[in-house]
């Protein structure tokens, strides 16, 4: 399981950043990459419970930001639109510097007609990082 857990750690890296990164909290850092694996389980339900407990022990920024953007995909997973577009809007409320989660926002926006709002956050996450492709969606 932790060659699992590495390649989570490895693919996600950008969005875990300094997340849990101190030694006394290494069982933090497998819960989130726990999380993460539930997620790409399509083990929606468990991740997010996981996640939720989670962010009870969040300290800093890329801790919370970290755990929002994944439940806040696995939210977009299992439909809950509301759900996702808060959580992201409260990991950018924390860091908007974070293309992906604008991107990933106007995708939801646009998923649900809301095609002002989804333009805004394309040309946010362009203008963050211009080589997010999905921005360009």
């Amino acid at each position: 399981m932790k060659a699992i857990y590495d390649n989570y750690f490895r693919d996600y890296r950008e969005h875990i950043r300094s997340a849990f990164s101190e030694p006394k909290q290494k069982k933090l850092l497998n819960k989130l990459l726990k999380a993460a694996h539930l997620y790409n389980m399509d083990e929606y339900k468990k991740a997010v419970e996981k996640l939720v407990r989670l962010k009870e022990k969040c300290k800093t920024p890329d801790e919370h930001c970290a755990v929002l953007f994944f439940l806040a995909m696995t939210y977009g997973e299992m439909g809950y639109l509301g759900s996702a577009i808060d959580a992201y809007k409260e990991l950018l409320a924390i860091d908007p510097s974070r293309s992906t989660a604008w991107s990933n926002l106007g995708l939801l926006h646009r998923s649900k007609g809301e095609y002002a709002a989804a333009v805004k956050c394309f040309e946010t996450a362009i203008e963050k990082k211009p080589d997010n492709g999905y921005a360009y969606a």
